[in-house]
């Protein structure tokens, strides 16, 4: 990587939450970024913007003037294993093997905390196989938490638009404990992980340490709108059947069973080894 020049990077998912955010914190801070994706935002210029597609062959050419690929795009209207194996997983491979093969010098994978041994939720399975069978690779792993930040959008924009809806708030029984982490501090590690040398083998997870239950998290939501939640203990095997029947009837709703299954039985041991050694803070969760 030619470090005195700026550093040329490939951001899959653009025009995604979390991609978006990374790709406009690289760009303040001086890093030249291409765009990776099926369409261009309407604001960036054609020389910035690069084809891509999951489902399709890459090219090595087109990673001819990239030195760091970040691979965020992830294609969650696939439901069924198969289908999530191969697009997704299949598709994460053929990403990364075509850029090593070009020279790429770097590839960072975002991957989730719902990746871990014994993980129940498939996208947290699928994103488990990608980080095992890339690491032969040098892919360099990330686990963030919840990501949020003003504009929350994900999960955790999902929950503000459920407080703003009512303050009668259905809790599953679980007290499982999730982790959060602001979009600009996972963005700076990302930032630093294109400049560094070192060569990272475990998943570095991307989160503040202290973790929260989903209704400490929906109390904090609801009272920054000035509101006083009621909790309605519900059993999650309630919640999640009532969402599979939905779903096979073809409704789209803002929180899949997938997800919920994600929060439910989320890693209740992570290690924050990796983190640490990185020197990246992450805040503590407040709503903006």
């Amino acid at each position: 990587m030619k470090m005195g020049k700026s550093i040329r990077c490939a951001v899959t998912g653009a025009k995604g939450y979390v991609g978006s955010c990374i790709v406009n914190y690289l760009r303040k801070n001086g890093l030249v970024v291409y765009e990776m994706g099926r369409s261009s935002k309407e604001s960036t210029p054609k020389k910035y913007f690069i084809p891509f597609s999951l489902e399709k062959e890459v090219s090595q050419r087109i990673f001819r003037n990239v030195d760091v690929l970040i691979h965020c795009a992830w294609d969650f209207k696939q439901i069924e294993w198969e289908d999530i194996r191969k697009v997704n997983v299949e598709g994460s491979l053929r990403l990364f093997k075509a850029a090593k093969k070009a020279g790429v010098k770097k590839i960072i994978f975002i991957s989730t905390m719902s990746a871990f041994d014994g993980c129940k939720s498939l996208y947290g399975k699928a994103k488990l196989e990608v980080e095992i069978q890339s690491r032969k690779l040098g892919v360099i792993s990330i686990r963030p938490g919840l990501v949020y930040d003003a504009q929350a959008k994900g999960m955790v924009g999902a929950l503000q638009r459920l407080v703003s809806i009512s303050t009668v708030l259905p809790i599953v029984a679980r007290n499982q404990i999730l982790y959060l982490c602001h979009s600009e501090d996972l963005s700076r590690l990302v930032l630093k992980l294109t400049k560094t040398k070192a060569n990272i083998l475990k998943p570095i997870v991307a989160a503040n340490e202290n973790g929260l239950t989903l209704k400490q998290i929906l109390r904090k939501l609801a009272e920054a709108k000035g509101k006083k939640p009621v909790f309605i203990p519900v059993p999650s095997w309630v919640v999640l059947v009532a969402l599979k029947i939905v779903e096979k009837l073809g409704i789209k709703l803002r929180i899949k069973s997938d997800s919920l299954t994600g929060l439910l039985y989320a890693d209740t041991n992570p290690d924050f080894t990796e983190t640490r050694k990185t020197g990246v803070k992450f805040r503590e969760f407040k709503v903006h």
